[in-house]
This record gives C-alpha cells, structure tokens and sequence, in this order.
C-alpha cells in the first residue's frame, strides 16, 4: 500500500486557505503547543516510560480545546479487549461514556520500529490503529469517528475517518475476518493474530 502524504497546508481545503485566524486564539495554540513540546522533550530526555509521556498528549489537547474552543472532551486511554487499548481517545463529549471521535495511537519516538513512516506503511502503529478503529465500528457501534491520529508526539500522521472506512470498513474479507476472530470461531483468539492479518493486507 502506498502512502500518500500531504503536508497541513496541502490538506486545507481553498476556504480555509483564505481564512485568517483570530490572534487571541492563535496566540493561545502556539503557547499551548510550544509548552507540549517542551514537555515532551523534557521527557524524553529523562527517558520516562511511555504512560508518563502520554500524559503530556492528553493534556495538550484538553488545553487546546478548551482555551481556543471553548469546549471539554473527556479524553483518556481507552481498553478494548484483554491487554488492548487505544493510547488516547478523543470522545464527542465530556463524559466518558460518550463516543470516541478522535483515535490516537503513539510510539515514543527512540520506538522506530513499531511508527509509521512513509518508508514503512505496514508497520505495528498503523496494524494497532485499524484493529481499534474497526474495534469502535463495529463491536461499539460507532459511526462518530471522525480522525485517526498516530504520533510519535513529535511527527504526527492524521487521517479522515472517511478514508479508513473505505479502505478497511468497506473491505469484506477485513470485516468478515474480524468478525470471526472476535467470535472465537479462530484457532487463534490472540489480538496480534488480527495485527498480522492486517499487516499483509497493507504491505
């Protein structure tokens, strides 16, 4: 599968482009978003495990949401099943019990082998974005998606919801196999099982 990359600028639609931003709440992001980066990198630095630095994602977005929108979202790590969870789940509302609308998955960065790159399509990040995304369709029901996020917190990759469900949603045998791995009609119930499937549909 080839990756098609578009820069923030390139993703814009012509409207936005000529839109100019208020100053007050595009002072707000950047102060937020150069206070991420710092936290971050600090971070990093001090070589923190990856459930500290997750921390420093979630509230960056609870930040940048509620000083320039003006809105709360209940954001946090989501569990599925077993062992697996999405990183941080971006939900419609502020209460948890709401939809997710935004999925994220993250690798520290030092993780090179598990992060997507545009050199490195079928890699762990993007397997473990489409297994949460198909989880959230179709075991929860949920037709609120709207983005999938997978970052390293430093580089980030974000796709319309739309073209994940076209790609993986709309694919039947992706959709027939998930249904009967989650059924337990496999010889192989394990999660990484679902990974390696998807795994080779997108090399």
């Amino acid at each position: 599968m080839q990756l098609k990359l578009s820069t923030p600028h390139q993703s814009l639609s012509s409207n936005h482009k000529k839109d100019v931003p208020f100053k007050e709440p595009f002072e707000q992001f950047v102060t937020i978003l150069k206070n991420y980066v710092k936290s971050v990198e600090d971070a990093l630095k001090r070589e923190e495990l990856e459930d500290q630095v997750i921390d420093y994602l979630k509230i960056f977005f609870r930040e940048y949401l509620t000083q320039s929108h003006n809105c709360e979202r209940f954001i946090n790590k989501r569990t599925l099943d077993g062992n697996s969870a999405i990183d941080a789940a971006i939900h419609s509302t502020k209460n948890g019990e709401s939809n997710v609308e935004i999925i994220i998955e993250a690798k520290i960065p030092k993780n090179r082998s598990e992060m997507l790159s545009k050199n490195k399509v079928s890699s762990k990040a993007l397997q473990e974005a489409i297994h949460y995304y198909l989880y959230e369709k179709i075991i929860n029901k949920n037709n609120e998606i709207k983005h999938i996020i997978i970052t390293n917190y430093l580089e980030w990759y974000v796709f319309d919801a739309e073209i994940f469900r076209k790609l993986f949603y709309d694919n039947t045998s992706l959709k027939k196999e998930f249904n009967t791995w989650k059924e337990g009609g496999l010889d192989d119930g394990r999660t990484r099982h679902m990974y390696k499937f998807i795994g080779q549909l997108i090399e």
